[in-house]
């Protein structure tokens, strides 16, 4: 410190006298001899340091522990990380999550503990409990990078003035945590006016937030030209099907699509067949190339169904063929062998009924037939398509 006081009672002597080259090097006396106070303060972080409190003190694995180090060293207060941590311990984050933090956002061991509080208690005083803030705050650095006021109780409000409740919010977030970092005026409300204007319904805008949350955060040119295809494509802007189909567009590349329309080409399937399976069912169009072809092999070899079939219900494409198909075809070849029926039911019955009610009509009736098939079908758990 008695170097720091001799240069700044030196210091003013020699500016008076070579001014001129003081200010030909552009050099600030207060931040210099600020910098000069402060240097010898400056925390000196290991990599080390940071290591021992992150395994000793939060629980961190080792691995994690090493691989964030050497970045997390850069900052200047070793203690201000450990109150961060700290705080998100005490606020019910779990190790796991911590650590993912950490690992996509070391940044916020250099943040303000009071800031960090702040933007928990808004999540909470809303009603986010304090696990979903936990949840939501390690899966994105979302939260943390947001500023509160400018922000987070913006995003809040406008999706509340949509939504009508914090409940509705709530859900929204916990499926799609974008919707609080996006800008929603330029971005989110431009598409839902567009598409109302297109004659979707608020019953359709709420099958877009509950199940394709992140399609309504596409550009709003992105979402025009969906729009724009499927009608192209025959589907009727109010028909229940038509915000499927602009998901379907709008999900994957204008190649990604030709693909799977290229796919059902080669299954024999005619142009105009292809669009009416579209418009049917345009979800069958986000299943993979190798699952449509899966299932259209086993269901033809069955020798009971022929690709009309398929064509006329492509919901069949969209059904598990682990889960769904292949233990109730088993059933169905046993029972036909042993004489039990004479005729398989239609494809629809197979690819729609609930496990229930295909075990009160194929497998209760022949269970003593059936034998070990029936006792492995009522075990397992309701197929998903």
């Amino acid at each position: 410190m008695n170097m720091v006081l001799f240069l700044r009672k030196n210091l003013g002597g020699l500016i008076s006298k070579q001014n001129s080259s003081l200010c030909k090097y552009n050099v600030s006396l207060p931040l210099l001899l600020r910098n000069l106070s402060a240097s010898p303060e400056r925390e000196v972080v290991t990599p080390g340091a940071v290591h021992h409190v992150l395994v000793n003190k939060h629980d961190f694995s080792p691995e994690i522990a090493s691989a964030v180090s050497s970045a997390l060293s850069r900052f200047r207060s070793l203690q201000n990380a450990d109150s961060i941590l700290s705080l998100l311990e005490e606020k019910r984050f779990s190790s796991s999550q911590l650590q993912r933090i950490v690992t996509i956002y070391p940044e916020i061991l250099a943040a303000r503990a009071d800031a960090v509080r702040h933007k928990i208690k808004i999540l909470r005083d809303f009603g986010f409990s304090a696990e979903e803030i936990a949840k939501i705050m390690s899966c994105s650095n979302a939260i943390q990078h947001s500023s509160a006021e400018k922000k987070i109780i913006p995003q809040l409000a406008t999706l509340k003035g949509m939504l009508g409740s914090n409940d509705e919010v709530i859900g929204l977030v916990k499926r799609s945590v974008w919707y609080m970092t996006v800008d929603l005026e330029k971005i989110f409300l431009p598409n839902v006016d567009f598409l109302r204007s297109c004659g979707v319904t608020t019953e359709g805008i709420r099958v877009f937030l509950h199940n394709y949350p992140r399609c309504l955060l596409l550009k709003p040119d992105l979402m025009r030209k969906a729009v724009e295809r499927a009608t192209e494509m025959g589907v009727d802007q109010r028909s229940k099907t038509f915000v499927h189909a602009v998901r379907a567009i709008a999900s994957r590349s204008k190649q990604s699509l030709e693909l799977k329309m290229q796919g059902f080409r080669d299954m024999g399937v005619s142009e105009s067949e292809i669009l009416v399976m579209f418009r049917r069912a345009p979800t069958a169009f986000c299943i993979s190339l190798d699952k449509m072809k899966e299932i259209k092999s086993l269901l033809l070899a069955t020798g009971r169904y022929e690709m009309c079939d398929l064509i006329s219900d492509p919901s069949t494409f969209m059904c598990s063929v682990e889960k769904r198909y292949k233990p109730r075809l088993q059933v169905l070849e046993m029972l036909e062998s042993k004489g039990l029926i004479e005729k398989w039911p239609a494809l629809s019955s197979i690819c729609r009924w609930t496990d229930k009610r295909f075990v009160e009509k194929f497998v209760r009736p022949y269970s003593d037939e059936l034998g070990e098939v029936c006792g492995a079908f009522k075990g397992s758990k309701k197929s998903k398509k």
